[in-house]
């Protein structure tokens, strides 16, 4: 059994040629993910099956008194379905601004809306948020009481914001 090929990534910390441009974004509401393609050739893969898309926000490290138990604290979803294409210039202009207004309250007064031929040139897709797993890591160390007595420090350090975005097919190729 084959696995199933990766069809985008996206990772502060480890990017790829296959990655979205610095023009791609993503944003999560209540019910759906969404995702602003500056680059539309390279993501109609993603309209044409079912795609798991996995999402982690690298919180801080982990530091204990034994290196096999060094970890990661992390939030981490997991969202299976399939895209769906928003072609309709009014949607597409309303996912934009409610992106910009989620990173930026305020910033849609202070700017200029998207034109036409911007929106021509961008593809938004959904992805409905009907099978969704989490996982949150968000405690200190799991030291054995045998490595509590080595003099070294362990504990949590906060890390900047480090967020990986990666997109599965669920179809083995």
């Amino acid at each position: 059994m084959s696995a199933a090929p990766r069809l985008a990534e996206c990772a502060d910390v480890c990017p790829r040629e296959t990655a979205p441009s610095s023009e791609d974004r993503a944003r999560i509401d209540a019910a759906r993910l969404e995702m602003r393609l500056a680059d539309l050739r390279r993501w109609g893969a993603l309209l044409a099956d079912e795609c798991a898309v996995c999402i982690t926000h690298l919180d801080g490290l982990v530091f204990a008194h034994s290196a096999f138990r060094h970890s990661m604290n992390y939030r981490s979803v997991v969202i299976h379905g399939r895209f769906v294409a928003v072609d309709a210039e009014k949607d597409k202009k309303m996912a934009m601004i409610a992106f910009l207004e989620h990173v930026s309250p305020g910033r849609m007064a202070q700017v200029r809306p998207p034109n036409a031929a911007e929106l021509a040139g961008t593809r938004i897709l959904r992805l409905p948020l009907a099978e969704v797993a989490a996982k949150i890591r968000n405690w200190g160390p799991d030291d054995k009481a045998e490595d509590m007595a080595m003099p070294v420090w362990a504990g949590a350090s906060s890390r900047s914001n480090r967020v990986a975005f990666s997109v599965w097919s669920t179809q083995a190729g």
